[in-house]
């Protein structure tokens, strides 16, 4: 006769065989996509800082973690505007220094004065 644990082996195998066929095991690719370019150290701090309150609030469901975890999204997209902002006004500054090093475009649209 058999024991409990050979029949709970041979039961963990038997499904084990059966996802295997369902859905074999393979490995995926991450593929990691280029940050914006002024996606800086502190805007991946914020991120972070989001989802570890994201996570603390998931897991204990009360109005406190989550006020926290929703105030530090609004901070975090603040921030990212206000950094996003910083660094397209401080690149069109410098596109007009040297506007040949701008595309065409943006240069018009940039450095033109009003009514041009």
């Amino acid at each position: 006769m058999a024991t409990v644990d050979d029949l709970f082996a041979e039961y963990h195998n038997v499904l084990q065989d059966i996802a295997d066929r369902v859905a074999p095991q393979h490995s995926l690719r991450r593929r990691v996509g280029r940050m914006a370019p002024w996606f800086d150290d502190r805007c991946r701090q914020a991120r972070r800082e989001c989802r570890r309150l994201e996570r603390r609030y998931r897991r204990s469901r009360t109005a406190d973690d989550r006020g926290r975890w929703i105030e530090a999204v609004r901070r975090k997209f603040r921030l990212y505007k206000s950094t996003k902002e910083a660094y397209w006004q401080s690149g069109s500054i410098a596109c007009c220094a040297r506007p040949f090093t701008c595309r065409p475009l943006a240069f018009t649209v940039i450095c033109s004065g009003p009514g041009s």
